[in-house]
């Protein structure tokens, strides 16, 4: 593939857009001294969304990552005493994530630090021009999902 080629491929472009955005937040969070990655920081936002926990493959089906990525992910986090899991009412076998109080707290900030590196990566952009963004993001988004559920 050429360089003309890459810079006019949307898979291309994508992924050196996203690598680009999670090492600078990797690198803001860090220069913050908050230990969390961007996948974590994710995780523990999702986390927010349900009061009574989630199973691991529910947190897998929601952020597209692959069920032993979560795994080692949760077990950092577990570790670090930011989330912990509890056995499920309905199975025993199956295990529920939930956030702890220290967990929230470092979301907390983190998310204010993602605020502002939102922001920031958006500088120069008009509300406009973002929401057009997104919308052919989530045009893109759709045809993956048309395409994979053929």
């Amino acid at each position: 593939m050429t360089n003309s080629e890459k810079e006019n491929s949307i898979g291309y472009q994508l992924s050196y857009t996203e690598n680009l955005h999670r090492n600078l937040l990797n690198k803001k969070f860090t220069s913050n001294q908050l230990d969390v990655t961007p996948e974590q920081f994710i995780i523990l936002d999702l986390l927010t969304e349900y009061p009574d926990g989630i199973s691991m493959q529910t947190i897998s089906i929601k952020i597209h990552r692959d069920n032993s990525a979560i795994t080692r992910s949760i077990d950092i986090l577990e570790k670090r005493n930011l989330v912990i899991r509890i056995n499920a009412k309905t199975d025993r076998r199956k295990k529920i994530i939930l956030i702890t109080k220290e967990g929230n707290t470092l979301l907390s900030k983190a998310k204010n630090i993602a605020k502002a590196h939102a922001k920031e990566v958006a500088n120069g952009l008009t509300e406009t021009q973002l929401n057009e963004f997104f919308m052919i993001l989530k045009h893109i988004q759709n045809n993956i999902h048309d395409s994979t559920n053929k």
